[in-house]
């Protein structure tokens, strides 16, 4: 299976086009959201609209998200009907969540946030959990002696079988890379490689 795995577009609109632009070229097979399609204080009704009908799509729930909550509107209502809060588990494969399996608002920015993320997945036998929030692109890994490591941002990474990783992979609207650059993942369960698309800032 190819998962397309994005996060945090914060109804950047020009942002949100580009990527679709961008994906149109790519096969994948299910779509897996990390949370925040919400601004700070606005939604954008025509990210709403079109993010549901990407294929097979899924996701989670933002901290920006949760005042869309008391509305009424049937685009908020069909898109919160796709979603979940807290973390999820996808096709018994991976585990996703907004900002860490413990909360969506705490951010997992060093190897000693990501600590609680690995016990967590040991916890569950799951190797792998993609999350958000914070904006940029972020590999942890914890090797089969337990030693946790940050990893270089590559264009493409073939995942070790026998490690665990937490990884984010940026965000769509409001990038805090270095570069600026706004950046998604596609990820072959398959071959268990990480593929890392950039895009150019349009925040």
């Amino acid at each position: 299976m190819k998962y397309l795995i994005f996060s945090d577009i914060h109804s950047v609109e020009k942002s949100y086009k580009v990527f679709k632009k961008l994906i149109g070229k790519i096969d994948y097979d299910k779509a897996v959201f990390l949370g925040d399609i919400a601004g700070y204080e606005e939604v954008s009704i025509g990210i709403l609209k079109d993010i549901v009908t990407l294929k097979s799509f899924t996701g989670v729930l933002g901290n920006c998200d949760k005042h869309l909550i008391v509305h009424s509107k049937p685009e908020i209502l069909t898109y919160l009907g796709t979603v979940k809060r807290g973390t999820l588990i996808i096709d018994n494969n991976f585990a996703i969540c907004h900002a860490s399996p413990d909360s969506d608002k705490g951010y997992m920015a060093t190897q000693t946030d990501a600590e609680a993320a690995f016990t967590y997945l040991k916890n569950i036998n799951i190797k792998i959990l993609f999350f958000g929030h914070i904006h940029s692109p972020k590999i942890f890994c914890m090797d089969n002696e337990n030693e946790v490591a940050s990893l270089a941002v590559n264009p493409e990474i073939i995942l070790d079988n026998d490690s665990h990783y937490a990884i984010c992979p940026g965000s769509i609207g409001l990038s805090r890379a270095q570069n600026s650059q706004s950046s998604f993942i596609l990820y072959d369960s398959s071959l268990k490689s990480i593929k890392y698309y950039m895009m150019n800032p349009t925040h």
